[in-house]
């Protein structure tokens, strides 16, 4: 109870407080904005009459509105008829030499397609067989650079060749040793030649 008479008390010295400066706003002479002096108005000077604004004319705004109606329906109308003759210009005439002449067109385009497919997969034939032959051609000449011989019987002549050498002549150890590598690598040679004898 003593808190909201303290709040009524309080709140009636406020509104007092706005009350009594309101007041003193109201009684004191307005201050000047600017520095230039003051006119004063005598008190007797009547205020600028103000012009009144005669009523608009409905009956003149709704003929105008119509006249932009009528004006906007001919606009539409005549878009329609553009559209309609564009149309009519855009569509294919449908008779039978032009559906024949298409037909054909169609029927000769496929078969220029299917020939193409076919080009294309001999083409790719080709180029097949061209890497074949052409890795063929570079393992021929990887062999040819390993062998010396082409045939066992070769090979064998010369391994005999060179044990009688080493037998019945006298070498230094380094060319024995070359000897023997040299038997050891023909022989080696051997099944490789079997494979393509």
């Amino acid at each position: 109870l003593l808190h909201t008479q303290a709040l009524g008390r309080r709140g009636s010295a406020l509104s007092a407080r706005k009350l009594m400066a309101a007041e003193e706003a109201a009684n004191a002479e307005p201050v000047p904005t600017d520095a230039g002096p003051v006119e004063e108005k005598p008190k007797d000077e009547k205020p600028k009459e103000i012009k009144k604004v005669s009523k608009p004319d409905d009956a003149l705004l709704k003929q105008r509105l119509q006249e932009q109606d009528d004006k906007l329906v001919d606009k539409q109308a005549r878009l329609e008829q553009i559209k309609a003759t564009v149309d009519t210009r855009n569509q294919p005439t449908e008779n039978a030499e032009f559906t024949a002449a298409r037909s054909k067109f169609n029927v000769v385009r496929a078969e220029s397609r299917r020939l193409l497919q076919e080009k294309r997969s001999i083409y790719d034939q080709i180029s097949s067989a061209d890497e074949l032959k052409k890795q063929q051609q570079d393992l021929t000449q990887r062999l040819k650079a390993e062998l010396q011989f082409f045939s066992v019987e070769d090979i064998e002549r010369k391994i005999k060749a060179l044990e009688m050498q080493q037998q019945t002549t006298s070498t230094s150890v380094k060319e024995d040793k070359k000897i023997i590598e040299d038997i050891k690598r023909l022989a080696a040679n051997k099944p490789m030649i079997k494979q393509f004898d």
